[in-house]
């Protein structure tokens, strides 16, 4: 018996744990509820994926932002701001710079958490799974969502959001060597990709991006899901971050039992 509670203990110690934080536009400010929840709880991840908006806050959660520093930095720069978020919206790289900013122009070598996020390359089609370089540029590109934020180049490969094929790469935690993954899917009931690639057809007719399901990531590989019914907000409305924010918060408090196969 002895033996046994030993080899328990021995296994726990060498869990490794992965968290990943979907796409969504402002809707990711249910991930800094749920932070904020795991925070509290002293929950930490040994490895952070993400996607869109989950790539930017998980590379800040990596570099080892707290969830109220992420706030600051949205005021800051006015992310939270309707005129500004436009002016963004036509100025592609506005965001890039403003994330090196935030990022103090820091690369994946940098974090203190290994860190990856997906993009897709907007003329092969092809999912890319970023892991060097430059952080802002590849959460940039990870982000870029036409018609709200343009497709971004990076070298000679133009990028568009991971979302447009795996809006919550869990699959990309299990590569990297997570035993145990907390995903957070903020597309519950809409598991396709049908209205972002419409747009992008509109805007960029020669893309070869395919339509697909784009959440099956997500349920394949993750032990927990955190998906609150987000069907009301849209992905780039100012007017319910709060909000957002509490059910992120409220829905991981409701699921702590859960969570706890996560706490070390």
């Amino acid at each position: 018996m002895y033996i046994c509670y030993t080899c328990a203990y021995i296994m726990g110690c060498n869990m490794k744990t992965g968290l990943c934080l979907g796409a969504g536009g402002v809707k990711g400010f249910v991930h800094l509820g749920v932070l904020t929840f795991l925070q509290e709880e002293d929950i930490e991840f040994d490895f952070v994926s993400g996607c869109s908006i989950g790539s930017i806050i998980g590379g800040l959660y990596s570099l080892g932002f707290t969830p109220k520093d992420m706030v600051k930095e949205i005021i800051k720069v006015g992310f939270d701001n309707p005129q500004k978020l436009l002016y963004y919206r036509f100025t592609p790289q506005s965001i890039s710079e403003i994330l090196k900013g935030i990022t103090d122009n820091k690369s994946f070598s940098d974090t203190l958490k290994p860190f990856k996020c997906v993009g897709v390359e907007m003329y092969s089609g092809k999912e890319v799974v970023f892991s060097s370089g430059n952080l802002a540029d590849c959460m940039t590109a990870s982000s870029a969502i036409p018609p709200y934020l343009r497709p971004y180049k990076i070298g000679k490969t133009v990028y568009v959001d991971g979302a447009f094929l795996n809006s919550v790469p869990a699959d990309v935690l299990k590569d990297m060597g997570a035993d145990k993954i907390l995903s957070v899917n903020l597309s519950y009931g809409r598991p396709f990709n049908y209205g972002n690639k419409s747009n992008l057809d509109k805007f960029y007719p020669k893309n070869k991006v395919p339509a697909s399901e784009v959440t099956h990531q997500c349920y394949n590989f993750s032990d927990v899901v955190i998906e609150p019914d987000l069907r009301e907000f849209k992905a780039f409305s100012l007017t319910n971050l709060d909000d957002l924010f509490y059910i992120g918060y409220n829905y991981a408090k409701k699921i702590k039992d859960k969570l706890l196969i996560f706490k070390k």
